[in-house]
């Protein structure tokens, strides 16, 4: 599933760099680093991905729980998974996005502008 997300994401990502490029030239050209362009972005897709997660995660649990009922034995003590691979898939989102727009964050703000 991690898999499956990651290459979602991945295409959404590179849908939407080239939307922002001539944005992330601006910033650039009024004096952000690469770095600041790099955490813009982080937070602007964590404003989608942490309550994707979170509705996911819960969903997720809700009909694991009931898939569960039907069992006599269930394993103790599996929402910490669930806990650990909603952080993971958040760390995940967090460092496609980074490597994903290092490239762009380290171009030249005229040739963005330029394309445009």
């Amino acid at each position: 599933i991690v898999i499956i997300t990651s290459m979602g994401m991945i295409g959404f990502i590179n849908d939407e760099i080239p939307r922002k490029s001539k944005e992330i030239a601006i910033r650039k050209i009024n004096g952000a680093t690469a770095r600041e362009v790099v955490e813009l972005l982080c937070s602007n897709m964590l404003k989608t991905a942490v309550p994707a997660v979170a509705i996911g995660t819960l969903a997720a649990w809700f009909f694991q729980r009931a898939w569960f009922s039907q069992y006599s034995t269930v394993v103790s003590g599996i929402g910490l998974w669930y806990v650990a691979i909603a952080l993971l898939i958040i760390i995940v989102v967090i460092a496609v996005v980074a490597l994903m727009t290092q490239r762009i964050a380290k171009e030249n703000p005229v040739t963005s502008l330029r394309n445009e």
